[in-house]
């Protein structure tokens, strides 16, 4: 009869100790929250177009609470507005369990790295926002150059250019020419061929890490018409072109029009422009040219001008022409020769520093 007794007491206490817990032990702190959940947590938008973000009150067991959700301290540069259509209501309670708030850039030109607050159940959660690029806010100097006028691309801030950068038309690659020193232009000749949108590499934002490759808004259309520069039928007055720093290519497009002399004596049929190299230092540097026609054309680098000593590593059938030359600081001259086929109209030149 005793151990009776003491079971039923034992047993009783057991019950008063859970009756004094509440019973559930889930039920503690239930109803407080304690979490802005957001879904993403970094929200990246495309400068022309914009993304939603959904956002939830949790409390501690990780459950949703209905919450009034609002937004405030919205960043320069951004547009936050609610999703009307969207809500999740709980029960009967007046306010939704989640919300749905899309965010949009003011200016398709502007990219910017900010942020917004969310505020729910007098709690706050900061959301950081990037505006990337899905295209290249920019204008061309020019927009109907002729074939190798200098032409300059202009970026939007803060979006820069960088020494690898490079500008294409499709298949049609121009020859750049160099970068302003605050990266915010790119320099260029207008190539043969190029028309409509371009399509910039290498283009770099502060906030992301990886290099962009994005097409500009801004179109142009390369006229027929190809410059002649003075001087390519005489080495001696031929136009420069001068070698840029490392991995950096430059150039010249020019009129294959005149009937220099064939200083290389390799037999060329009449057309020889010649072009002054400079070489600011030492180094290896990658000499190619490329034409119009189906034409045999030779690409000989001299040391001087009277073309003494010539390298003919580039002087075969291919198209384009193209050597690796290791040279010293100083000045070249690199003759441009007609040897076989059909006269071309123009020769596109470029020195590319290794």
């Amino acid at each position: 009869m005793n151990r009776l007794v003491r079971g039923s007491v034992m047993l009783a206490t057991t019950l008063g100790v859970l009756a004094a817990c509440g019973g559930d032990p889930t039920s503690d702190g239930a109803d407080k929250p304690t979490t802005i959940v957001t879904d993403p947590s970094v929200l990246f938008v495309a400068n022309t177009d914009s993304q939603s973000i959904t956002v939830e009150l949790h409390n501690v067991l990780g459950q949703q609470l209905a919450a009034d959700f609002a937004v405030t301290n919205v960043g320069a540069g951004i547009v936050v507005s609610r999703d009307d259509s969207f809500a999740v209501i709980d029960g009967n309670k007046p306010n939704p369990t989640k919300a749905r708030f899309f965010v949009r850039p003011t200016d398709p030109s502007s990219f910017v790295s900010t942020t917004f607050d969310v505020i729910a159940g007098g709690l706050t959660r900061t959301v950081p926002v990037r505006i990337t690029p899905a295209n290249l806010p920019g204008t061309f100097s020019t927009t109907t150059p002729n074939i190798g006028d200098t032409v300059t691309l202009s970026a939007a801030a803060p979006l820069k250019f960088t020494p690898a950068s490079t500008l294409t038309f499709g298949s049609i690659v121009a020859i750049p020419v160099g970068i302003s020193l605050d990266s915010s232009t790119f320099t260029f000749l207008a190539p043969a061929g190029a028309t409509g949108q371009g399509t910039a590499t290498g283009m770099r934002l502060s906030f992301l890490e990886s290099p962009q490759t994005i097409a500009t808004t801004a179109t142009i259309a390369v006229t027929n018409t190809v410059i002649i520069y003075p001087g390519t039928d005489d080495p001696t007055t031929a136009p420069v072109i001068t070698a840029a720093g490392s991995g950096i290519s430059t150039g010249i497009i020019d009129a294959a029009t005149l009937a220099g002399p064939d200083l290389a004596g390799d037999g060329g049929i009449g057309t020889a422009n010649y072009y002054q190299l400079v070489v600011p230092a030492d180094g290896v540097f990658n000499i190619a040219v490329s034409w119009d026609s189906d034409a045999d054309i030779d690409l000989i680098v001299c040391d001087d001008a009277a073309c003494a000593s010539a390298d003919f590593q580039a002087a075969t059938g291919a198209q384009p022409e193209t050597g690796n030359y290791t040279l010293a600081a100083g000045t070249y001259y690199i003759e441009v020769e007609h040897f076989a086929g059909t006269a071309p109209t123009w020769f596109a030149i470029t020195v590319k520093t290794e």
